[in-house]
């Protein structure tokens, strides 16, 4: 399907507690995919526990990396509700979890040692500072669409792409690597604060 020039990063404890390149491949095929302002993705969607040598990628290492047929859906929230879910994807550090966030479109800091709910600061969406106000698009799985991991935040909220029209998240990731020779990095979208 693609090259990468790079080892991809799928291994669990490090995709449950911070920003890998794996993490970010995926979270940036799914806002491509859904044409969205941001992904907030659940690393538990990413499987595989390994580390992906460099170079090539087989459509077989693709569906190891996520095996559950998930789809991409797109919800319109507040930027209230996208502070909310990035305090829930950290609430459970410094254990590791699944519902730890991997991100596209947005930066954040956090203080694993604060208390849970107030971890995350400092969000930045497309370089300018979240307002909690304004509306923003975000790419989410549809197991996060139903409140799973502790996103019950997205429940009940305003559906641009529902479960039945989205695509799979496996076949937006084929889409976006095919063919190309891609070297994903850790670029800081996920900053620790001691």
């Amino acid at each position: 399907v693609a090259t990468s020039r790079v080892p991809l990063d799928g291994d669990s404890v490090r995709l449950r507690a911070s920003e890998t390149n794996l993490g970010n491949l995926f979270a940036d095929a799914m806002r491509a995919d859904a044409k969205a302002d941001i992904t907030i993705v659940n690393s538990g969607s990413i499987r595989g526990d390994r580390v992906y040598p460099a170079g090539p990628i087989a459509k077989r290492t693709l569906v190891e990396m996520h095996p559950f047929g998930g789809v991409i859906c797109k919800v319109s929230v507040t930027g209230n509700v996208v502070l909310q879910a990035l305090n829930s994807a950290v609430s459970k550090m410094p254990a590791t979890a699944g519902q730890f966030a991997q991100v596209s479109g947005l930066t954040m800091r956090v203080t694993p040692g604060a208390p849970a709910g107030s971890r995350v600061s400092d969000v930045r969406i497309g370089g300018q500072p979240l307002d909690p106000n304004r509306t923003y698009t975000v790419a989410i799985t549809d197991y996060m669409l139903k409140g799973g991991d502790d996103y019950a935040m997205f429940v009940n909220k305003p559906v641009l792409i529902g479960p039945e029209a989205g695509g799979l998240i496996v076949t937006a990731l084929e889409t976006f690597v095919a063919g190309r020779d891609i070297a994903p990095a850790v670029d800081g979208r996920i900053t620790m604060v001691r």
